[in-house]
């Protein structure tokens, strides 16, 4: 998910119970910490300026790996609880040397425990890989001890109603903080709802991808008879839950449906394309490759080769075809292209964006006519 999207989450977190016992400073070090493993994104860049060796898709396995492992979370939450502590007590004397006594009536949370501390750390930090978790890009949730990506394709890593949610219920909090001397109570009970309401919504991602499955799978049966295959993959498309992206591979042959489920619940006009998949020499070759099978990884399976002969070049290239500009097409936003010459040497391997950045705001207004099924 965005890392904004991330901070705003570790906010809402903190509105269970942290935010009224230990103060006004609870909801931005919560967002700050939520957003802290996605700083992974350093660490390529960082490598690259000190001279170090890197291969082309370092950045691919560094990105949600090791800073987003549940089996992290509790080590990283105790020295930011514990900076945290340290900095509350330094805050308290440095407020008695100012006043030369101890204060009477100290602010709410001066005296709140480390433990209270360290679980709002720890619960501001697990948002973070939960959250992505549920997204098609795919977490190393158990890094180190297995290199897995885990996805259950809920949610997009953008979306323009879940994010919202968030935001209301961090608005709403404060309001109320602003209005009423005594808001615990009642701030209590909006951060629940809004928290509850970004999981039902997440939910009901889950349960849209397991409903578009099925209806394209009734689509096909209906068309073509009996279909044996059960390769079914479902992807969210950008901006909300209702329009999915759902891909079939077959031994030759990959087809992209599109699904709106509230537009259209029964695909009465279900719109899919179909096409061919490149399977040679060149390509038996190029899957051989470190950065190919690294590829493969980072986009669990769902890759679609495709060969192309040009003047002493032999051009595969592997799309991942969990993203399209077009939910129902063939083209992938990126592919890893690998090219070879006529003497079997290899000249190139690189990450090929298909669509230049300048192009990104004409496929988000595609986006959000598809979102509408205008």
């Amino acid at each position: 998910m965005d890392s904004i999207t991330q901070g705003l989450l570790g906010a809402v977190t903190v509105q269970l119970g942290f935010r009224q016992r230990i103060g006004r400073e609870t909801t931005w070090v919560a967002a700050a910490v939520a957003v802290i493993p996605d700083l992974d994104i350093l660490i390529h860049p960082l490598l690259s300026l000190s001279g170090a060796e890197s291969g082309e898709l370092d950045h691919i396995v560094t990105h949600r790996g090791i800073s987003h492992s549940l089996l992290l979370v509790p080590l990283m939450a105790l020295p930011i609880a514990l900076l945290w502590r340290w900095a509350k007590n330094n805050k308290r004397r440095s407020a008695e040397q100012k006043t030369d006594k101890p204060i009477v009536s100290p602010s709410p949370g001066a005296n709140c425990s480390f433990l209270l501390l360290y679980g709002c750390t720890f619960l501001a930090l697990l948002s973070h890989p939960l959250l992505d978790w549920c997204t098609s890009y795919g977490t190393q949730l158990f890094a180190p001890l297995t290199s897995r990506r885990f996805a259950i394709d809920a949610i997009a890593i953008i979306d323009v109603f879940y994010t919202p949610i968030l935001i209301f219920t961090i608005l709403a909090c404060y309001l109320i903080r602003k209005i009423r001397a005594d808001s615990r109570k009642l701030t209590l009970w909006i951060g629940w709802i809004g928290f509850l309401l970004s999981v039902g919504y997440i939910f009901t991602g889950w349960q849209f991808h397991n409903q578009a499955i099925r209806q394209v799978r009734k689509h096909f049966v209906r068309q073509q008879g009996n279909c044996p295959s059960t390769q079914y993959r479902a992807y969210p498309q950008l901006g909300c839950i209702w329009l999915w992206r759902v891909t079939e591979q077959r031994q030759n042959q990959w087809i992209d449906a599109q699904c709106n489920l509230l537009f259209d619940p029964y695909l009465q006009q279900v719109k899919w394309t179909s096409g061919s998949v490149s399977d040679n020499p060149w390509v038996q070759i190029a899957r051989q490759l470190a950065a190919v099978q690294t590829f493969y990884w980072f986009a669990m399976d769902q890759i679609r080769p495709e060969y192309d002969r040009q003047p002493n070049r032999h051009i595969v290239d592997f799309h991942d075809m969990r993203y399209s500009p077009d939910p129902a097409g063939l083209e992938s936003l990126w592919s890893l292209r690998v090219v070879f010459d006529d003497d079997g040497n290899l000249v190139l391997v690189d990450q090929v964006r298909h669509h230049p950045r300048r192009d990104y705001s004409s496929i988000l207004q595609q986006a959000w006519r598809n979102i509408w099924n205008s």
